[in-house]
């Protein structure tokens, strides 16, 4: 697919409102596999300033997403699950994981997940995911107030990182 036609997709996505659609699906995971981070996000929202974020994201199988939260009182983040399975992990104040909330989109798997404004997490998967964020922007999107990563968490894409993110996965594995 070219990138013109890949333009023309999102056009008539973003203006269709059918943000289930399998193209759509299909089209962003394609996009975060030709992506040097494993990831794409399709904004929704109109612009940086809106105060109810909605993307689509998609993330590569074993991809590290260094842990973070949104410190700004009342930032609260939703996910709902459209392809794959996925982990949401969040920790506690002493570094050590609190609870895993396992997101599916098979018959009987839990959909959805809230993360609270100052909770630690992150997102582990084994597989390609893609899910929908809906995330309450209470000042709009401002980047270099978004998000605090954790200090004790290695950085993406070096080898610490990878070690940690194998090390996460059997944590998860020992508790599903």
């Amino acid at each position: 697919m070219d990138s013109k036609e890949n333009s023309d997709k999102f056009t008539n996505f973003t203006t269709s409102e059918d943000y289930f659609d399998p193209a759509i699906i299909s089209l962003v995971l394609e996009k975060a596999r030709k992506n040097e981070r494993g990831r794409f996000n399709l904004r929704i929202h109109e612009n940086d300033d809106s105060r109810q974020h909605l993307l689509i994201n998609a993330i590569v199988e074993n991809n590290y997403i260094k842990p973070h939260m949104h410190s700004e009182e009342n930032k609260t983040e939703m996910f709902r699950i459209l392809k794959g399975e996925a982990y949401l992990v969040f920790f506690n104040d002493s570094e050590e994981i609190s609870k895993i909330i396992k997101l599916s989109d098979k018959i009987d798997g839990r959909k959805t997940a809230r993360v609270k404004s100052g909770q630690m997490h992150t997102v582990v998967c084994e597989e390609d995911i893609v899910f929908l964020e809906s995330k309450k922007q209470p000042s709009g999107y401002r980047k270099d107030d978004d998000k605090s990563f954790a200090s004790w968490a290695p950085e993406e894409n070096t080898e610490e990182g990878l070690i940690y993110f194998q090390g996460l996965l059997a944590k998860i594995k020992q508790s599903y």
